[in-house]
């Protein structure tokens, strides 16, 4: 009997009041039908994936085989699920 042994990785990608400015965080926050759209975005590339979305913060968690490509691909969601350039995302997220 063959074991194969399958890893995967919880990424996330978000910004916060100490990462972004108020006008950023504005354009990323979600209505609950938004919400849907970000989700249905992220199942495109992600295994599994969920938002998390308050006053202060937005943070979009994925699950992914490799942590480099799962982190540009949440960030690449972000971007086209909100319209906000991916520079500017890149210059205010954070990610671990």
């Amino acid at each position: 009997m063959k074991i194969y042994e399958v890893y995967v990785h919880i990424i996330v990608v978000g910004v916060d009041h100490t990462s972004a400015p108020i006008a950023l965080r504005e354009r990323l926050a979600c209505s609950p039908r938004q919400i849907s759209q970000v989700l249905r975005f992220s199942q495109q590339v992600m295994q599994e994936s969920i938002l998390l979305s308050t006053c202060n913060r937005i943070e979009l968690y994925g699950v992914c085989a490799e942590v480099g490509e799962g982190i540009e691909n949440l960030l690449r969601v972000f971007s086209e699920s909100r319209d906000v350039a991916l520079w500017e995302l890149r210059a205010h997220c954070y990610s671990f």
